[in-house]
Order: C-alpha cells, then sequence, then structure tokens
C-alpha cells in the first residue's frame, strides 16, 4: 500500500480528505473507517460514495470559492448528461 501512496505521490497527487495519506496505508485506521463510518465494500475494495446532489449541496452549504466551482462544474455536467 505504501508503495502505491508513493506513486501516487510522485505523480503529483495529493489526498484532499482531513486524514495525513499515511493512514490510508494503516489496516488498523482503515478498519476504523468502515466500522465507524459506514465506508462501503465494493467488490473487496473499501470506497466511500457521495451522489452529485448530495455532493452539490453539501459544497453549496461550504460555499468556499473552489466549492462554488465545483458546484458550477457539476451542474454543467448534469446538463450535459440531461441532454444526452
Amino acid at each position: 500500500m505504501l508503495g502505491a501512496l508513493s506513486a501516487l505521490a510522485s505523480l503529483g497527487y495529493k489526498p484532499r480528505g482531513p486524514v495525513p495519506v499515511e493512514q490510508f496505508a494503516d489496516p488498523v485506521v482503515r478498519q476504523s473507517w468502515i466500522d465507524d463510518k459506514g465506508m462501503a465494500d465494493l467488490d473487496g475494495t473499501v470506497v466511500s460514495v457521495i451522489g452529485r446532489a448530495d455532493l452539490i449541496e453539501m459544497k453549496r452549504k461550504v460555499a468556499r470559492p473552489k466549492d462554488m466551482e465545483d458546484v458550477a462544474a457539476l451542474e454543467r455536467i448534469a446538463r450535459i448528461e440531461a441532454e444526452s
């Protein structure tokens, strides 16, 4: 796991979550996220997913400039999908 995190970091990827990247490599921490935070198990891979409408609502409530940019982009995507 640390190798994958190092590879991603070397490509410039940075976690946006409120936790240090090393916690992703800690199986005890990951298990607590599953148990305590209700993360989903998708074919053996643990993921957490939010729907677009809920994400837009969450970002509107926070209302930081970046969040409002994201809202505009997400709404554009929704319009494009609705038109196709």
